[in-house]
């Protein structure tokens, strides 16, 4: 019985593990790649000071800050949808209102997401057209953006 338990959890750790595959350098749109700070997320007007930065590279990984905690992973892309891969995050405790807007990040973070680059703007739309995340150009990428 520990057998079959032990070789069934290493399947689903198996399973886990080969949707975390990020895309490869040649598929992710030049337009998409960068780093790009937050002006709103879910219909919210970003806090200021700490920026919230999400950066999406070339080989298919992201990260970035939530204004308090350093985050990333990898992402997906299927026909101007972003599929961001489970996150890693630091665990720092900030004030109550940046640790708040963090989380609705992170939430966003979980759904698949339509992208669309518009003159120098990212936007990113939830579900059925529910409210996303409007991103604008970072002048250079975050250093140690990884935790």
């Amino acid at each position: 019985m520990l057998n079959a338990l032990t070789a069934a959890s290493c399947a689903c750790v198996l399973i886990e593990l080969t949707s975390l595959r990020s895309v490869g350098a040649e598929n992710v749109p030049q337009e998409l790649i960068g780093s790009w700070r937050a002006e709103a997320v879910k219909s919210g007007e970003a806090v200021d000071d700490p920026e919230m930065v999400l950066e999406i590279r070339e080989d298919g990984t992201y990260g970035g800050t939530g204004g308090c905690n350093f985050f990333t992973g990898v992402f997906s892309l299927s026909e101007g949808t972003i599929i961001f891969g489970p996150t890693e995050a630091t665990h720092i405790i900030c004030a109550p209102a940046v640790m708040e807007q963090e989380q609705k990040l992170f939430d966003m973070l979980k759904d698949a997401l339509a992208w669309k680059v518009d003159a120098a703007t990212l936007a990113l739309t939830g579900p059925d057209g529910a409210s996303g995340m409007r991103l604008v150009p970072v002048k250079a990428p975050l250093s140690g953006g990884k935790p």
